[in-house]
C-alpha cells in the first residue's frame, strides 16, 4: 500500500494541488468551491482512496472508521503538519511509510508543478 499526503499549513495549496491532480491526471472533476471531500475510484488496476479534508481529524474520523484506507492501494490525503491528522496517519501507517509532499506556497504555478510531478513520482515506483 502507499500512502501519500500533501503537507502544509493552512492556504499553502494542498486541496488546490489535489483538485489539480483529479482534474489533470485522473480526469475525474472536482469543482473550486467543494473543500473537504472523499472520493474513490480505480486507475491503472488500482484502486485509490483520496480524502481532501486534512485539516480536522473529525473530517477524517469517517475515512478511517467507516472507509479504511487499508483496503486500498493508494490512500492520497492532506495534512497539517504536526496536527491530530498528522498524528492519526503516523500513527496508522508509521512514518516511513508515508510519502509526503510539501506545500509552501499556494499561489506558485511552478510549485504545483513541482508537487504534482512528485505525486505522480510516489504514484508510479515500485
Amino acid at each position: 500500500m502507499k500512502v501519500i499526503c500533501f503537507k502544509g499549513v493552512t492556504n499553502s495549496g494542498k486541496s488546490k494541488t489535489i483538485k489539480r491532480v483529479l482534474n489533470g491526471e485522473f480526469k475525474i472533476k472536482i469543482y473550486p468551491d467543494k473543500k473537504d471531500f472523499r472520493i474513490s475510484f480505480e486507475w491503472k488496476g488500482l484502486k485509490i482512496l483520496l480524502c481532501g479534508c486534512g485539516d480536522s481529524l473529525a473530517c477524517m474520523k469517517p475515512v478511517f472508521e467507516e472507509i479504511n484506507p487499508k483496503n486500498y492501494d493508494v490512500f492520497i490525503c492532506a495534512c497539517h503538519p504536526r496536527n491530530d491528522v498528522y498524528n492519526k496517519l503516523i500513527s496508522e501507517f508509521g512514518l516511513e511509510n508515508i510519502n509526503f509532499i510539501n506545500c509552501i506556497n499556494g499561489e506558485s504555478e511552478e510549485e504545483y508543478e513541482r508537487r504534482i510531478e512528485l505525486f505522480m513520482d510516489f504514484l508510479n515506483s515500485d
